[in-house]
């Protein structure tokens, strides 16, 4: 699906999403920047992506389908499914769960 917003800026970015079937519950979107700059080309510095994990009760089942997409993550037993991130910004570790 494509999709379109402008910066404060006024510059335009403009992108493609593509979902996968995702009858695990938790397989995230792709977006393709085409033209566009990735915002993350111009964004404040200082924060990154430390870790991405996975929780789901068919662990083995979601790490495969991760897989067969390219997607080396960590998925963890949980009785519902889930993501998880920790960050890394200037103030230190921060954790989404």
């Amino acid at each position: 699906m494509p999709g379109a917003r402008k910066r404060p800026d006024g510059r335009e970015l403009s992108w493609r999403t593509v979902g996968v079937k995702d009858e695990l519950g938790v397989i995230p979107f792709f977006i393709d920047w085409g033209t566009s700059a990735h915002p993350s080309a111009d964004a404040p510095a200082g924060a990154h992506l430390l870790a991405l994990s996975f929780r789901h009760p068919k662990p083995e089942e979601l790490k495969a389908e991760l897989a067969r997409l390219g997607i080396a993550a960590e998925v963890k037993q949980s009785a519902e499914p889930g993501l998880s991130a920790r960050i890394e910004t200037p103030r230190g570790p921060v954790s989404f769960d």
